[in-house]
């Protein structure tokens, strides 16, 4: 059986997050790639963002102190 939660795009298997199966343009992939981890908009399949393994262990722990909640950018 197919994982709809998986996503090949240029051979890199990007696993969706699982709100972009709730519809509103929630179409966030990410995938780890020798070293860097990608992110991409799974929808149209791009612009491929990558970050090095420091750089997005930073951004994930940002996530997790509310760093970006919206309420906090201005």
């Amino acid at each position: 059986m197919k994982n709809s939660r998986l996503l090949e795009i240029n051979g890199i298997l990007y696993k969706k997050s699982s709100s972009s199966f709730r519809g509103g343009g929630r179409c966030v992939g990410v995938a780890s790639n020798g070293g860097t981890v990608s992110v991409v908009n799974t929808k149209s399949k791009g612009p491929v963002i990558e970050f090095t393994l420091e750089e997005w262990e930073a951004f994930i722990d940002g996530v997790k102190k509310g760093e970006f909640d919206t309420d906090n950018i201005k």
